[in-house]
This record gives structure tokens, sequence and C-alpha cells, in this order.
């Protein structure tokens, strides 16, 4: 699995991305798997339309009073290991070890440079 995030913008140097908001907040990862296993028919009707037009689109189509219900089962099968806001919280210290090589006018790692 891979997730990236495309900043389209060159204005800025490497190390200003730490001052970026959080991309991946907003992400989550689910294993529908796991919650197979003891769904209702209902909810396994629920999984396959997720899986078809995305969570969103999916809840957007039950009745107002089931969807915080079902957002609550998507969430059951969220993984652990996806914490964005704990990553984001700790990769400005790995790139800014790199700081010396991410120097202005850097011509290998600056994102300004011509060179590159």
């Amino acid at each position: 699995m891979r997730i990236e995030i495309k900043i389209n913008s060159l204005d800025q140097s490497i190390l200003d991305l730490v001052e970026l908001p959080n991309p991946f907040r907003p992400i989550s990862i689910s294993m529908f798997e796991t919650l197979e296993s003891h769904a209702s028919v209902e909810e396994l009707m629920f999984i396959d339309s997720v899986r078809y037009r995305g969570p969103v689109d999916a809840i957007s189509r039950l009745p107002r009073k089931d969807r915080d219900r079902y957002r609550a089962f998507i969430r059951e099968s969220n993984e652990p290991w996806w914490d964005p806001i704990r990553l984001w919280e700790a990769w400005p210290e790995p790139l800014h070890s790199f700081a010396p090589l991410l120097r202005a006018g850097d011509s290998v790692l600056n994102t300004n440079d011509e060179e590159c």
C-alpha cells in the first residue's frame, strides 16, 4: 500500500513542507474483512456499497437516522497502525536532521533550483 499527496507548488523549499497542514488527517484505512465475519446481511450490502462508491457516497445514500451507526461500523475496521496525526507530528525531526543537505541553493535537493 502506498499513500501519496502531491503538492503542486514549487515555491517552497523542502524544509517548508513541515509547515503545511496535515493532508493525511481525513484519510482512514479500513479492513472490512475483519467486519465481514460477524456482519449482518444489511451490513454486508453496506460494505459492498462502500467498496463500490466509497464511504462518503455510501453513507449519504442511507437514511439520516442510520448514518452515525454506519460511520461507527466503518470505524470498527480502521487499522490501528494508521495514525496520520502521530505520523505527521513525527516526520519533521528526520527531515530537519537532513537540514545541512537541504540548505538554500543546494542543486541536488532544492526544488527552487533550476538544475534539478
